[in-house]
């Protein structure tokens, strides 16, 4: 298996943040970047 057909380890980074910062008390927050370029669905 390479690097390309390995699964993505983003879940496992964003779950790790998320205890790191509870574990210390911290409330976890996610901050994004939206510009006009963002194109998003109409909630039905």
């Amino acid at each position: 298996m390479n690097a390309l057909e390995s699964t993505s380890t983003r879940p496992y980074l964003i779950r790790a943040l998320y205890e790191w910062c509870t574990d210390n008390g911290f409330t976890p927050y996610v901050a994004v970047l939206v510009d006009e370029s963002v194109q998003c669905r109409a909630s039905t």
